[in-house]
C-alpha cells in the first residue's frame, strides 16, 4: 500500500521507531510502525514493569512520528457492519 511505502521511505533508523499517525488522532498507530533494534532496552524495561501498552512504550522512546493524510488507511473493522462497509467499497 502507499501508506507502507510512505512509512518505509520516511523511516529514520536513528530513531527507535518510525510510526504513522492520522491527523485525526492524538497518538500514532502502534501497528503501523517500524521498530528499530535500539528500542529493545526500553521494551524489556516496559515488560519488566508489567506495562503492555505500545502507546506508552512509544511515549518513552525517541520516535519519528509521520503524519499520513489519507485517513482511510487507519479505518479499523471491529464489527460485522464495519466489515461490510469495507467489503462494499
Amino acid at each position: 500500500s502507499k501508506a507502507i511505502e510512505f512509512l518505509v521511505e520516511n523511516r529514520d533508523p536513528s530513531k527507535m521507531a518510525s510510526c504513522l499517525k492520522s491527523p485525526k488522532k492524538e497518538y500514532p498507530e502502534t501497528l503501523m510502525c517500524i521498530y528499530e533494534p535500539s528500542i529493545l532496552s526500553i521494551l524489556l524495561k516496559h515488560v519488566e514493569e508489567r506495562k503492555h501498552s505500545l502507546w506508552k512504550l512509544l511515549e518513552r522512546a525517541n520516535c519519528n512520528i509521520l503524519e499520513y493524510q489519507d485517513t482511510d488507511v487507519f479505518f479499523n473493522a471491529n464489527t460485522p457492519e464495519d466489515f461490510e462497509r469495507i467489503k462494499n467499497e
